[in-house]
Formats: structure tokens, sequence, C-alpha cells
């Protein structure tokens, strides 16, 4: 399977746009809850910070 970098930094660009989205939103999420983890630990807990780079490499 060759590597396809057509639109690469436009997809490297929503990427890490999703990276600190999701950041937020789950550091939002615990605190809505009144759970919220120590520091930037509540933005990385929920597991989905690394998603939108899944489209570069595929």
């Amino acid at each position: 399977m060759a590597l396809d970098l057509v639109d690469y930094e436009r997809k490297a660009r929503e990427a890490v746009q999703a990276f600190w989205g999701n950041r937020a939103k789950a550091r939002q999420k615990q605190i809505e809850a009144g759970k919220a983890d120590q520091g930037e630990r509540a933005g990385v807990t929920a597991g989905k910070n690394m998603d939108g780079f899944i489209a570069l490499a595929l």
C-alpha cells in the first residue's frame, strides 16, 4: 500500500485541530461531571486525542 500524500497539509491541520479540540472536550466533560482529573490529565484520559491523525497514516 502506497503512502498517499494528497491533501497532506489540510489533513495535518485538521488532525492538529481535532487533537486540541478533543482535549478540550474531554476536560469540559470531566468538569461538568464533577470529577476532573488533576492538571493536564483531564484532557488526555479520554483516549481520543490521536484519532485525527489516523487519516494521515491510512
